[in-house]
Order: C-alpha cells, then sequence, then structure tokens
C-alpha cells in the first residue's frame, strides 16, 4: 500500500548489468499514487497481479523485454498507469497479455512520451488477449496504425491491421513498353498516391514496402484503366521485389479505340520485412507503349 506520504513507492535503477533482472509473481499495488521508476534492467516480467486504485509507473533508460501477464491495472483517479520517458529504449518488446486495464475518465492507461526512441523495432509494442474498459485514455502517444504498434484480440480499443493502399487516377506518364519490346513487362509509371488507411507499410510511386515484423500470407489486389494500340492484348501482374508473379498475370483486350476501361488482378504471396509489391504490365501484341491512367492496389494481411 501507499507508503505512508512517501514520494514513491519503488526507485529501480539495475544499472544496465546484462543479467539484472525483475521477475514479479502475484504482487499486488493498493492505493499507490506513485508507483515509480524502474530503469535499467534486462527483462521486467510482472504476471498474476493487481494495480488497485494506483498508477505512476514510469520506465526509463534500457530495457529487453517487459511484460505484463494475467494482471490487473486499475488506475487511480486522474492519473497514468505506466509511463515510458523519452529516454526509455525497449530493444526487444513491451507486451501486454492475458490482462486487463480499467481507465476512467481523467486517466491514463499507458502513455508513450517518444514512440520512435522508445520502440525502434517495428510491432515491439504489443496487446494481446487484453481489455480496456473505463472510458478513459487508454493509449497516449501511439496507436494501432503505427508500425512499432501490434494490437490482437484485444477489446476496448482498436486491433492493429497490416495494410497497405495505393492509387493514381488521369495519369498521362506512359510506362515505357515501347522502348522494352513486345511482351516484355514494364512497372507501371506514374506518381500514385497513399491510401487514407495504411499500417505497417511505406510507400512510394507504385510500390509498397512491407515494414511489419511478422512473416505472412497477404491478398495482394490491383484494379487498373489503360490505353495503347487498337485491339492490342496487355497483360498486368503483380510483382514481388520486382519479379513478376506468373499467377497474378492478366491479359486484356483492348477496344479498337485502344483503351481497358476497367480490368483488375489479383494473388495470393507470403512477404517478410522489406519485401515490396509493385504492378507491371506488357504489351503482347507489339512494341507499343502503353498508358496506365488508372490504378488501384490494396495489400491486406491474410489473417
Amino acid at each position: 500500500k501507499d507508503f505512508g506520504g512517501a514520494s514513491s513507492v519503488l526507485a529501480l535503477d539495475g544499472l544496465g548489468a546484462a543479467d539484472a533482472a525483475l521477475d514479479w509473481a502475484a504482487v499486488n499495488f493498493v492505493d499507490c499514487s506513485n508507483i515509480g521508476t524502474i530503469a535499467d534492467y534486462a527483462n521486467f516480467i510482472y504476471a498474476a497481479g493487481a494495480w488497485l486504485n494506483s498508477a505512476g509507473l514510469v520506465l526509463d533508460k534500457g530495457f529487453g523485454t517487459i511484460s505484463i501477464e494475467t494482471s490487473l491495472v486499475n488506475t487511480g483517479a486522474g492519473l497514468t498507469g505506466i509511463r515510458f520517458l523519452n529516454t526509455c529504449i525497449i530493444s526487444r518488446r513491451f507486451r501486454a497479455i492475458f490482462s486487463a486495464f480499467v481507465v476512467l475518465a481523467g486517466e491514463t492507461g499507458i502513455k508513450v512520451d517518444d514512440k520512435a526512441t522508445t520502440f525502434p523495432n517495428n510491432q515491439s509494442f504489443f496487446l494481446f488477449n487484453a481489455s480496456f474498459a473505463g472510458g478513459g485514455t487508454f493509449l497516449d502517444g501511439l496507436d494501432e496504425t503505427d508500425n512499432q504498434v501490434l494490437i490482437q484480440n484485444t477489446t476496448g480499443i482498436p486491433n492493429s491491421s497490416d495494410v497497405g493502399h495505393y492509387f493514381m487516377t488521369g495519369n498521362a506518364v506512359a510506362t515505357g513498353t515501347a522502348a522494352a519490346g513486345a511482351g516484355v513487362f514494364v512497372k507501371v509509371a506514374g506518381v500514385t498516391v497513399s491510401g487514407a488507411s495504411i499500417s505497417k507499410f511505406t510507400q512510394t510511386a507504385n510500390k509498397a514496402e512491407y515494414i511489419g515484423a511478422l512473416t505472412s500470407f497477404f491478398n495482394i489486389t490491383a484494379s487498373f484503366g489503360a490505353s495503347s494500340g487498337n485491339n492490342h492484348i496487355l497483360e498486368f501482374r503483380i510483382a514481388k521485389n520486382g519479379v513478376t508473379l506468373a499467377d497474378s498475370g492478366k491479359p486484356i483486350k483492348a477496344n479498337s479505340a485502344g483503351r481497358v476501361e476497367s480490368g483488375g488482378t489479383f494473388t495470393i504471396t507470403q512477404l517478410t520485412d522489406t519485401d515490396f509489391i509493385e504492378i507491371f504490365v506488357a504489351n503482347n501484341t507489339s512494341a507499343t507503349d502503353i498508358t496506365v491512367s488508372d490504378l488501384r492496389v490494396s495489400v491486406l494481411r491474410v489473417p
């Protein structure tokens, strides 16, 4: 319990020792308005415990892993349960699993002062089978769309999705299939724009690069409109790391005005960190240029 007006319950510093670790089981904090600071431990594991009307755990300096497991965090009135200072660096992961956070109005559950500094690795802030309730500010300083965050099977807050999405409309830049020759696939040219909902991807012109930590299968779809020679057969393919995927090939015939008004293709492929997706096209009829005027691409992780 709160120690009779003491400024904090804890003031622990592992001094960065390689074997410095805290492993706490069934430790409860009751009516502790300032739990205090823990700093510079290789690991801090907290299991089967409870914070009852308690808050103010401050994490500082370096950690390998911090884990909260099968525990209850019931934050005190007007307080912040857990705060990562901007000088705190997590080299492996923070995880809260099978745990409940009760955060009422005016309270904050978890606050991260500088997500880029504290979580240098993608998807190293991990919530799994947790629950958040009470109407307060559950997360402050990061959310499910950030590349540092992985939230799964957690209630009360949005869960993470791995989503890439880009598009272009009214493009007039030719792709260069004339110079490449008939039947040669060339990356579609033009300036693409990122969609509104992007997570775990970075995107440049006709390129979505995966930066998530989980190797997974992804469903990739593309729709397009293009122009070339009259009645020419154009073939679109999805490419992974610059290599076209034959199973995604979609030949489509331009009309008598040389237009493909609407076409589409898709595939499923596995992506790991730094793999990237692009759209290529070939003119299978002749060495005639193709201008892809409209393009929409989505990359979604298969659940």
